[in-house]
């Protein structure tokens, strides 16, 4: 964790609407990508993404006071578990375009960004659209290493101990998938061009 994230952590638990936005908005690239490599097999992956993303930003907020700091990157790893919860319980489930309970139905407060225009938020989505596109050509081992070293933000340890493999193992393939992934976008980008 990182030394403004506690701070907002407390800040939030106490009500403060500022810092939970923050907070919660900070880690939503790394949602998105978790959430985006989980549902890789879904058809209409853009949408349930945007509908989970809601469904995690809500659940964190109700669980943030069972939330425990376990060291650096700790509030980062533990939203992305809530998110890959929700992803691969709607994968068993089988749900598709249910209504998911949004933030305004509840006490959670309203997520504003005055960093986010129109234009540089179709920009994140084309970006983020391109790089799920580049990971869903990836071989099984290569997106889930990265789905959890880059997007869960997992060590090696623990990226280790998910994959069944050793951390020496994990580190040869992480930097292979990211090598690979920069071939995907490479490859995707020329064909847009």
């Amino acid at each position: 964790m990182t030394h403004e994230t506690l701070p907002l952590v407390e800040r939030a638990r106490a009500g403060d609407e500022a810092a939970w936005a923050s907070l919660i908005q900070r880690q939503n690239r790394r949602l998105i990508g978790v959430l985006g490599g989980c549902l890789h097999s879904l058809p209409d992956r853009a949408e349930r993404v945007e509908d989970l993303l809601q469904e995690v930003h809500l659940e964190a907020f109700r669980s943030l006071n069972r939330f425990q700091d376990r060291g650096p990157g700790g509030f980062a790893r533990w939203v992305a578990g809530i998110a890959r919860n929700k992803a691969l319980h709607a994968l068993r489930s089988g749900r598709r375009h249910e209504e998911p309970e949004r933030l305004d139905r509840t006490d959670a407060p309203p997520l504003r960004s005055v960093h986010t225009t129109p234009a540089s938020g179709a920009i994140k989505r084309e970006l983020s659209r391109l790089v799920m596109a580049a990971l869903d050509r990836l071989p099984d081992d290569y997106r889930q290493v990265v789905l959890l070293r880059h997007f869960e933000g997992r060590d090696g340890r623990a990226t280790a101990e998910a994959l069944g493999r050793s951390e020496g193992a994990v580190r040869v393939l992480f930097f292979r998938a990211l090598a690979r992934l920069g071939e995907e976008l490479h490859a995707i980008q020329e064909a847009v061009s």
